[in-house]
């Protein structure tokens, strides 16, 4: 089941806005 590259896509984009919020 194909759930890693989701899951990891959407942990990248979280991370990824909560370090532009500083």
């Amino acid at each position: 089941r194909p759930v890693f590259t989701q899951d990891f896509a959407s942990n990248i984009n979280y991370s990824y806005q909560i370090w532009q919020k500083g």
